[in-house]
């Protein structure tokens, strides 16, 4: 093979590893993109349009699941002709549903955290703006691409990681300027290019790989749902439902209660 061939080759595979490149880029890209926003998108609307009432839901059968332990508790009082001592008993129940009021806090973060992302949300020109410098910055950073990093590479790369997570604009931006083009192939022999050529070609196919898997699991399983009003209404209503029977089992326990105690008690629907 003559010198001129040799050179042929060398900058055929080059130019097949630099397209390689930048396909692998943009499905790292996709795939972030899907975790990160389209992802937490599908939740939040979730919780925006299902979650608030299943909130409400779980918060009613705890407040009745507790008073019907109430009612056992000073029953049990009265029966041992016991004065029922409310404070302490108020106590006791707090103890007992603690695992159930975490889960209350947790449900309700959740819902918190999908109201602010609505009220945050980039424009479309934002949105477009923050996914094209982060493309970029993979080209130039990610170690499936660049598999010889320095280590201000490498710290670099995770400051994008974090910055793509909050979804800052400014920050991805300023990124974006510290950073020079490297995306080009270094000059190597034919063997090396070769194996770097298989390597983005593996690299490529598992993460279309990861992106249809991540696309078959949920949350995105809700995704066609929750755009059919139809489906969101019928949910509601199911949830509204079980609301108002709690509710109703609430004002039960509390008639109990007060007749048990003589007195007036106070519940979260007062």
């Amino acid at each position: 093979m003559t010198t001129l061939q040799v050179s042929q080759d060398t900058i055929e595979l080059q130019n097949k590893i630099i397209s390689l490149k930048l396909s692998l880029a943009k499905v790292i890209e996709e795939r972030e993109y899907i975790i990160w926003t389209i992802k937490p998108a599908i939740e939040a609307d979730f919780q925006i349009k299902i979650g608030v009432f299943q909130l409400e839901l779980l918060q009613l059968e705890v407040e009745s699941r507790r008073l019907k332990s109430m009612i056992h508790r000073i029953q049990a009082d009265i029966n041992r002709n016991k004065k029922p001592n409310i404070e302490f008993i108020e106590k006791e129940l707090q103890k007992e549903f603690q695992k159930w009021y975490k889960q209350i806090e947790v449900e309700a973060e959740k819902i918190k955290y999908a109201k602010e992302r609505f009220n945050s949300q980039m424009t479309q020109a934002e949105s477009s703006e923050f996914k094209k410098l982060f493309r970029e910055l993979v080209k130039k950073l990610h170690p499936d691409i660049n598999p010889n990093l320095g280590e201000k590479e490498k710290d670099l790369w995770l400051q994008v990681i974090q910055t793509y997570n909050r979804g800052d604009l400014d920050e991805m931006r300023a990124l974006s300027v510290i950073l020079e083009d490297t995306h080009q192939v270094e000059i190597s022999n034919i063997n090396e290019l070769k194996k770097q050529l298989e390597s983005f070609k593996s690299h490529l196919k598992k993460v279309q790989e990861e992106i249809s898997t991540i696309k078959s699991d949920h949350p995105f399983d809700l995704e066609e749902n929750l755009s059919d009003e139809k489906w969101v209404e019928g949910k509601q209503t199911e949830i509204i439902n079980g609301i108002e029977q709690w509710k109703q089992m609430i004002l039960t326990y509390v008639d109990i209660i007060e007749n048990l105690l003589g007195f007036k008690v106070d519940t979260m629907l007062d």
